[in-house]
């Protein structure tokens, strides 16, 4: 159903000139770049520590109010510290230890069916007008291919037919490894993804992997664009340091980082010259008046935090399950912690009393 957004708008800062300065677009014309720019189909690539899973989720807000689109996000790891998603995922109820094992085989599952209700638009894409558009988003694309035999077939035709059958796929992967997610369940990799095979999506490279792609760049901006690209991160890192942000894991603490961090990507849309864009708050565009599945939770333990320390009791979700089917009990804890009931899993587990 449609879902309500407990985040936090990314407003303009005063460091916003800066960046237009540099030629880079400002944060806050992130959504005008996404409509104006962006096909509904988007690879994000870069490092484990450099936020691809977040910029996806801006992005399927961004495109889904541009297309008007239902989104799908398949995550495969929920409620881990490197869950940020504000956009609900479709995952499964899990009562017992082997929750990881069972998320992936339920994403793999939500996968499948979606790409069947593809491959019948695929035959059907005369009627494009009787399909309103649907995008999936597939974080930990690398790690569903162990899994899912036709991710690699997927890429392929969605590259060929997503526009044609209104059809959006959006993933985060590894540096640019694209034969990483070619299908690596199938024996004899039928599927192996080319480079030419992703030249229809929109390819945004963070940090280090931006440069990396522009060195292979052949076009009369190549200097101009890494001109741009370092002297963003480097405005991007002065500020970090000044206000004391990070935008990676902190040492000492593998996981942790600051949502509000300054942050710059290379972006590539085909049939567009590259462009450098400041990458906005994580969670900061509102999900409000967007389709999700009816099954689908929000399952981000950050935003979980946050909603604690807003005394949002309706955002409540489950310790264990992260069903938001809760109740809260009359007794709180001996501490005055809030106590909530599960319907689904049936666990007591507690939340900061307002």
């Amino acid at each position: 159903g449609v879902q309500e957004s407990y985040v936090r708008t990314w407003q303009p800062d005063i460091h916003r000139q800066k960046f237009i300065d540099l030629g880079c677009y400002p944060a806050d014309q992130f959504e005008e770049v996404v409509d104006s720019y962006f096909v509904e189909r988007v690879m994000t690539f870069g490092s484990s520590t450099l936020g691809k899973s977040p910029i996806i989720s801006l992005v399927a807000v961004a495109l889904a109010k541009s297309k008007k689109a239902k989104v799908t996000l398949i995550n495969p790891l929920p409620g881990t510290e490197k869950d940020w998603f504000n956009i609900p995922s479709v995952i499964p109820i899990v009562r017992d230890k082997n929750a990881s094992k069972a998320s992936i085989d339920y994403a793999v599952e939500e996968l499948e069916l979606f790409y069947e209700n593809f491959k019948v638009r695929y035959k059907t894409s005369a009627n494009y007008e009787d399909h309103p558009c649907e995008i999936v988003v597939i974080d930990e694309a690398g790690m569903i291919s162990m899994y899912w035999e036709d991710l690699g077939e997927f890429i392929k035709l969605a590259g060929k037919a997503g526009s044609h059958t209104n059809t959006g796929l959006i993933l985060a992967n590894q540096d640019d490894m694209i034969s990483g997610i070619s299908g690596g369940a199938k024996k004899n990799n039928a599927f192996k993804l080319m480079k030419a095979d992703y030249g229809n999506f929109v390819q945004i490279h963070a940090r280090e992997t931006g440069l990396k792609w522009l060195e292979a760049y052949r076009g009369e901006d190549k200097e101009k664009l890494q001109t741009c690209l370092l002297e963003t991160q480097k405005l991007c890192n002065d500020l970090n340091k000044e206000m004391g942000l990070t935008d990676r894991p902190k040492v000492g603490d593998s996981k942790r980082t600051d949502p509000n961090a300054y942050r710059c990507a290379l972006v590539v849309c085909p049939g567009q010259a590259p462009f450098v864009i400041q990458i906005p708050a994580y969670n900061s565009l509102s999900i409000e008046g967007i389709e999700f599945p009816s099954h689908a939770r929000i399952t981000s333990p950050h935003l979980k935090e946050q909603a604690k320390a807003d005394a949002i009791d309706a955002f409540v979700a489950c310790t264990r399950c992260f069903s938001q089917n809760v109740r809260k009990e009359k007794k709180p804890y001996a501490d005055g912690t809030s106590r909530f009931y599960c319907r689904d899993c049936r666990h007591n587990f507690g939340s900061v009393s307002p």
